[in-house]
């Protein structure tokens, strides 16, 4: 039985097009992916352009006098808190200009790692560590990307670089 995929993609106004495609060429397939949208105007393109439910998106106005890292976790967590998390194996983190290869999430799966990534445009997390370390929320923090791997290595957990063959 394949695992639950929750796919959550950031973007203040990068168009997530291609990252989207890119997820649904999954060999592993995702179960659901939601977009956080930062720009009003790419909110309403979006949903004109995708209305057959291939992802959903969420508009989170943000706030420009915050740093970037955290404006983006507080997207992730408008978007998370309309999903039941622990319907779901993995979280998987991925930037609106990341155009992952289709075999990204079956190599990564293969790691068995608690948190496989490196930078922070694609991570793959183990859903019961987001939730029991992170209260299933990313840290408004300023880069909340590279916190998340420095907070599960000082619990203990396995973590690793990601894997990526080109196919």
């Amino acid at each position: 039985m394949s695992p639950k995929i929750l796919a959550v993609i950031p973007t203040l106004d990068d168009d997530p097009t291609d990252t989207i495609k890119s997820l649904l060429r999954q060999t592993v397939k995702v179960s659901k992916i939601i977009v956080a949208v930062g720009s009003s105007k790419l909110y309403r393109n979006l949903i004109s352009r995708y209305s057959d439910n291939v992802a959903e998106f969420v508009y989170v106005k943000p706030n420009f006098s915050d740093p970037l890292g955290k404006r983006v976790a507080v997207a992730l967590n408008r978007a998370l808190s309309k999903v039941r998390l622990s319907e779901y194996d993995y979280l998987l983190r991925v930037d609106a200009d990341t155009v992952l290869p289709s075999n990204f999430i079956e190599e990564n799966l293969k790691v068995d790692a608690d948190y496989v990534g490196k930078a922070g445009y694609a991570m793959l997390l183990k859903m019961n560590c987001f939730i029991k370390f992170f209260n299933g929320r990313f840290f408004e923090i300023g880069a909340e990307d590279s916190y998340i791997g420095l907070k599960l290595l000082s619990q203990e957990c396995s973590v690793r670089s990601w894997v990526i063959l080109q196919n």
